[in-house]
């Protein structure tokens, strides 16, 4: 690992967590991580020709011109580490760029396109003000310091795009969607898990469920870890807890060989939750699963973040199961993504008088979803079974044992 680029991308990561597109943009991350960011239009009105913000922010010019595709030679490529020190040096006299951002925020907002024009350049202002005040917090740390408070004293790890352990289907945000991939990831448990599997599979749906839903979630995370796929969720209760239940029920069986869960967050790792199902975050690490988030400790999972989380549980997903959801419920969105990203999308049918199943009778409905013929054979909607070692044997496909239906010994869903 790269630590002074990790900590140099945590640091943005930080201090831009509340941020939009534009305003990774405005600040100038660096190509590799953040700049494929935003397409060729947000940097028209800069391209080519020197601009006032150029001039009062080198950092913004190289970035764009970089994003632009033009001219990208005539400007330095930005590191992580050289935007953090401009980043300090913007919270140390936050009022240097105000001038020149009242000028061009503007048309910048009017190129991207936002509805709500006087709307999105309130949100602008507001969260570079609140980015100042973030860097400010952390200005006088040292190195050592800020990594010691970003793992928490080592506690998590910290993964930037040049890892071996970067899952490169994060890498689709951008080139297919308009959305941004992450600065970096916080994670606990094994980092591996993230590249255990290069189809993995995510199955997600509402908190509030039936044992319809459970069920279905259990014993399709079950059998797809029991073929050796990665099962990826958001650690809520519900749908999610059994989802990655049934992937650890997999042990019982096949152990290491079965495939690992991963836990996607929507705040900073010492926040995550909810509490009761702490034993099972402590179990998805101790069996090699991961535990990751974007974001940095102490960033409470506000409403708007859950939604923003739900891109990369999409991302990371070869296949997408919503296994039960209300007409309103954010798995639709997770789909919504997955089919953005050309991920296949499944949905469980419900009985069509409850209503923990509209959403997904909607999604199969309207054909963003296919219907999910069964939850205890997954085969046909996913790749085969990973190649196993089976007593000294290499080359051979383990299938997984017969379905056991109930709850497992040791393992059992909510």
């Amino acid at each position: 690992m790269n630590q002074p680029e990790a900590l140099a991308l945590a640091t943005l990561a930080y201090c831009c967590n509340t941020a939009n597109a534009i305003m990774y943009a405005l600040t100038g991350i660096s190509p590799s991580s953040a700049a494929e960011v935003r397409s060729d239009e947000l940097a028209q009105p800069y391209s080519g020709t020197p601009s006032a913000l150029a001039a009062e922010y080198p950092a913004a010019s190289a970035v764009l011109l970089t994003a632009g595709r033009c001219a990208a030679q005539k400007a330095p490529r930005i590191s992580p580490q050289e935007m953090v020190v401009q980043l300090k040096q913007l919270a140390d006299d936050p009022a240097r760029l105000a001038p020149v951002l009242n000028r061009h925020i503007e048309e910048i907002i009017c190129t991207h396109r936002y509805k709500n024009h006087d709307r999105a350049i309130a949100s602008f202002k507001e969260s570079l003000s609140r980015r100042a005040g973030r860097m400010r917090l952390i200005n006088g740390l040292s190195a050592k310091e800020l990594w010691t408070y970003f793992t928490q004293n080592n506690e998590y790890w910290i993964i930037t795009p040049g890892s071996s352990c970067w899952p490169g289907q994060l890498s689709d945000l951008s080139r297919i969607t308009d959305s941004t991939p992450p600065l970096c990831l916080w994670g606990k448990g094994d980092p591996n898990a993230l590249i255990s599997c290069d189809s993995p599979v995510g199955i997600v749906g509402s908190r509030d469920c039936t044992e319809y839903g459970r069920s279905t979630a259990f014993n399709a995370a079950r059998q797809a870890a029991l073929h050796g796929h990665c099962i990826v969720s958001g650690g809520a209760m519900g749908i999610d807890a059994c989802a990655h239940w049934g992937a650890l029920s997999a042990y019982q069986d096949i152990g290491d060989q079965c495939g690992k869960t991963v836990a996607i967050f929507a705040g900073g790792l010492n926040t995550c939750g909810p509490k009761c199902n702490s034993n099972l975050f402590d179990t998805i690490c101790s069996h090699h699963g991961a535990l990751i988030s974007e974001l940095p400790p102490d960033t409470l999972p506000e409403s708007f973040r859950f939604l923003m989380r739900n891109r990369l549980i999409a991302s990371l997903s070869r296949t997408l199961i919503v296994a039960q959801a209300r007409h309103r419920s954010g798995a639709l969105n997770s789909a919504t993504w997955a089919a953005d990203m050309n991920r296949d999308v499944y949905a469980a049918p419900g009985d069509n008088n409850k209503p923990y199943n509209t959403g997904c009778n909607a999604l199969i409905a309207e054909g963003k979803a296919t219907l999910l013929l069964s939850s205890t054979d997954v085969s046909g909607i996913c790749h085969s079974a990973h190649p196993r070692t089976i007593a000294g044997e290499t080359g051979k496909c383990m299938q997984p044992p017969p379905v056991r239906f109930g709850k497992p010994l040791f393992l059992r869903y909510p």
